[in-house]
């Protein structure tokens, strides 16, 4: 039988206390320090004009799927950034205003979610792709999903978004 003395155990005791509080003392200043660049972030996207560039990049941190087709559908859904809806609207992606899931549209403007800024549309997609991912659906063949979810009345919608 092996003895451990208590100054052991207490030593034990001791070090497990540092490595749990030094690990969870470097989590919440890592979770801090990734809020104040989310929120540097968003302030810096705020103060410039919209751009395909910013809306790639606020994708790209947003971690939406399927970038290259979402970013076709948003030059699709505004007329290349033009439309009405996008203007006044700051909505991108022609999104509905959701009745079943969470949203971070403030309203609705012309049958349509409406938003503050048009990076809150962006949240929006992500919220909209998290919902549709937890019931179950799969991103692997993006337009196959899409046209399964009837994401558009436009029959043409997927063969235009393939040009």
């Amino acid at each position: 039988m092996v003895r451990i003395k208590v100054k052991h155990i207490l030593l034990i005791i001791f070090l497990n206390f540092i490595f749990i509080n030094t690990y969870e003392s470097t989590t919440l200043n890592e979770n801090k320090l990734k809020e104040y660049y989310k929120i540097e972030f968003y302030k810096n996207l705020h103060d410039n004009v919209f751009s395909e560039e910013l809306l790639r990049e606020c994708l790209i941190y947003e971690e939406v799927q399927n970038i290259e087709i979402v970013i076709k559908q948003a030059r699709l859904e505004t007329g290349n950034y033009t439309s009405d809806l996008f203007k006044n609207g700051n909505n991108l992606f022609g999104m509905k205003y959701p009745r079943r899931r969470i949203t971070t549209a403030i309203g609705k403007y012309k049958g349509h979610a409406k938003y503050d800024h048009w990076i809150d549309s962006v949240k929006d997609y992500k919220l909209f792709q998290d919902w549709y991912l937890s019931k179950g659906f799969t991103f692997d063949n993006y337009y196959a999903f899409l046209n399964k979810i009837g994401y558009a009345v436009d029959k043409r919608y997927i063969t235009k978004l393939k040009i």
